[in-house]
């Protein structure tokens, strides 16, 4: 591998992505939606919005932290579809590997 390629990969490696959902009324309605097509109850953790709020202002703050990219699951209180994610990551790997 050339010393120029290496560098474009370890440009990548320091750039790591966060894909993340916010919590808002579009979580809430994904997991009981998920409990009536799998007939299941939410877990103790689901159960308790403060905790999983806690969670996501958590992880929120370690990408900042860390200087991590984040993309975001959610557009206009919608999901996006999985292949607008993917075009996403794959545009800024892109960009990534230009510099």
């Amino acid at each position: 591998m050339s010393a120029n390629s290496w560098d474009s990969h370890l440009r990548i490696f320091q750039n790591i992505f966060q894909v993340h959902l916010s919590y808002t009324e579009l979580t809430e309605k994904m997991m009981r939606e998920r409990e009536q097509a799998t007939n299941t109850k939410a877990d103790i953790h689901e159960q308790d919005e403060a905790y999983l709020r806690a969670c996501r202002e958590n992880a929120k703050k370690v990408a900042e932290r860390c200087s991590w990219q984040r993309i975001g699951c959610s557009k206009d209180g919608a999901m996006r579809t999985v292949e607008d994610i993917h075009e996403e990551i794959y545009h800024r790997v892109t960009e990534l590997l230009k510099a």
